[in-house]
């Protein structure tokens, strides 16, 4: 009997061990395979050019988000109007909402289109302008959102995604509202950083060190996630100190749809680099709850420009370097 048990606590350890190596190493495989440059051809002016960041609002539970998520100014070329994109580094890829364009292109009808042969839309051929940046790609991928309700006052055609930043730098400046993406050496900023020991911002997702009370672990930056400064799983939420009981909520969207999300006000501090978090307020999601299999130390949860609120970020893609100003 106890070279049975021998023998199952040996296989038992073994599997253990070839689970915990096969995690990174797949986790390793799936980020490479997400992180794509779309926009193989770029051009911007011999100086760091920034366009304007525009917040918009949402509720939840009746509470006022003033900062809910934001959109940057895009001009596609041949399409007359004036159109803005949300900017959201938790997608690896630049989409168009597909109903919203296909109307718009009735008018513009140098713009052409294609499907692949899984029957997916893609917009052919888009040069795309924010401010003075200018991007150009084969083909960007036309999902089946929108509204063929056009609301000409401010017009969504998409979200960018991380492929934009793909071998550049992304300039987030949360203190005066604006964004930049460049190739240029960020030591042409004139700005001191403090820069993010083991942040991982080379491939998708964008993965950054954070500490949670005690708990070392990494987050994932989700610039599409602007109201929260931690997301996680439902589990991982209950598991957090708090004096508080946990709240249910009503609703966020995600895919189109409303869910419920919980959240409770934490003790602990949540912090990245010297970045702090006080008493923040932290939300868990059932779509999050497949993280409880994966170790924190390779990914707790997600956190968005809350947490940066007021500060200037600097991710550098190509040499995998972040950095908040000092």
């Amino acid at each position: 009997m106890n070279k049975i048990l021998k023998t199952s606590l040996k296989t038992l350890l073994i599997l253990i061990l070839i689970i915990s190596i096969s995690i990174p190493i797949y986790y390793n495989y799936w980020r490479n395979s997400k992180t794509i440059n779309t926009f193989k051809v770029f051009s911007e002016p011999k100086e760091i050019v920034y366009s304007e960041i525009i917040w918009k609002s949402d509720s939840i539970q009746n509470m006022l988000v003033e900062k809910a998520f934001f959109f940057v100014p895009v001009k596609i070329e041949g399409i007359k109007e004036n159109l803005y994109m949300q900017f959201d580094t938790g997608i690896s890829e630049t989409c168009f909402y597909g109903i919203t364009l296909s109307k718009l292109l009735e008018s513009n009808t140098s713009m052409k289109t294609e499907y692949s042969k899984d029957s997916i839309q893609f917009l052919k051929k888009p040069i795309l302008n924010i401010g003075k940046m200018k991007f150009k790609a084969d083909k960007i991928k036309m999902l089946n959102r929108g509204d063929v309700k056009i609301d000409s006052s401010f017009i969504v055609i998409g979200s960018i995604g991380l492929d934009a930043i793909v071998g550049r730098t992304l300039i987030l400046d949360f203190k005066t509202n604006k964004i930049a993406i460049t190739k240029k050496n960020i030591k042409q900023l004139g700005k001191s950083f403090d820069f993010i020991e083991n942040a991982s911002v080379d491939k998708f997702p964008l993965l950054i060190p954070a500490k949670i009370g005690e708990e070392n672990t990494r987050l994932f930056f989700d610039s599409g996630s602007s109201m929260f400064s931690l997301l996680t799983s439902e589990k991982r939420l209950a598991k957090l100190k708090s004096k508080k009981e946990i709240e249910k909520l009503c609703c966020i969207g995600s895919g189109g749809k409303d869910y419920e999300i919980y959240r409770k006000q934490i003790t602990e501090n949540i912090q990245i680099g010297k970045t702090i978090k006080e008493r923040e307020y932290v939300y868990g999601f059932f779509r999050l709850n497949m993280m409880d299999y994966i170790p924190s130390s390779i990914i707790y949860g997600i956190t968005g420009n809350r947490m940066f609120d007021n500060e200037i970020m600097v991710i550098d893609n190509k040499n995998n370097i972040l950095g908040i100003e000092k």
